[in-house]
């Protein structure tokens, strides 16, 4: 048990080195904007959600349930500001990578919420400060008050998330798919397409009731490594019509944090 629980710490140790060598290399231009995002989404995917060993788990659920290791001995004020300063590199924008990424946050909070809470604040933000001062980040004060915001995003969002996906998880797509409106969906919204598989759309397409075969909806993964998938567009499952369906019993407040967020961060505002 000892060398399991060492072999999960050397796991995260891993993921710590390689946040603080992409925040380096992106800071002092050594690889590009397009570089640090796919890497980081790469990183967290596979870690966290996905990777080639199961494509239904990331490294980290395997080597939880392989070696029945104990969440409390993992989580850490160090962690959650190694993870914190690795979102923080980006000014806040609406390119589709920097958005991938956001949710991706999201996703990983709505699942492990001890990521990016593990430790009371005033822990996360010292270890914070220490990660920055390391990075030569200057202004920290600023840089913590303009990132409290986001801070607090992925985790009201994370949460609300979490109960989602939890009520998702036990019914299945084909019970619900005639049951949905048919309308307009917009390019940024989130589609829900069954287990944990979540994917955002790229082009605006009309949710019909009897669709010819060019009719498709178009996306990109927000928990797994493939790029694009498009699907016939009525069996898309939009997350704001789901969350919305009353038999779920989905909280008012976890439904209002994921139409706020959808509207003010995604729809109609991604630069694709």
């Amino acid at each position: 048990m000892v060398i399991c629980k060492w072999l999960l710490h050397v796991l995260f140790d891993d993921l710590k080195v390689a946040s603080i060598i992409l925040r380096l290399g992106y800071d002092n231009d050594w690889i590009s904007n397009d570089e640090y995002f796919d890497a980081t989404y790469t990183l967290w995917t596979e870690f966290f959600f996905s990777c080639e060993v199961d494509e239904r788990k990331g490294y980290l659920e395997l080597k939880l349930i392989q070696e029945d290791s104990r969440v409390e001995d993992l989580q850490s004020a160090e962690l959650s500001a190694t993870m914190l300063a690795w979102l923080f590199s980006i000014e806040l924008s609406n390119d589709i990578k920097y958005m991938r990424l956001l949710l991706s946050a999201i996703l990983v909070h709505a699942k492990y919420r001890w990521v990016f809470m593990g430790a009371d604040k005033e822990s996360i933000n010292f270890e914070l400060n220490k990660v920055l001062t390391a990075l030569n980040i200057q202004d920290m004060d600023e840089v913590l008050q303009r990132y409290g915001m986001l801070w607090g995003l992925v985790v009201s969002n994370g949460e609300a998330l979490n109960e989602i996906l939890d009520k998702l998880s036990k019914v299945s797509v084909s019970m619900y798919k005639d049951k949905l409106p048919f309308r307009e969906v917009e390019r940024g919204e989130i589609l829900w397409q069954g287990k944990e598989d979540l994917y955002i759309v790229t082009n605006k397409y009309m949710r019909k009731r009897k669709p010819k075969s060019d009719d498709r909806a178009h996306t990109i993964s927000l928990n797994r490594t493939q790029e694009e998938k498009s699907y016939i567009v009525n069996f898309t499952l939009p997350l704001l019509d789901l969350i919305k369906v009353k038999e779920l019993g989905i909280s008012q407040a976890s439904q209002e944090a994921i139409q706020i967020f959808s509207q003010d961060y995604l729809i109609n505002k991604i630069y694709f």
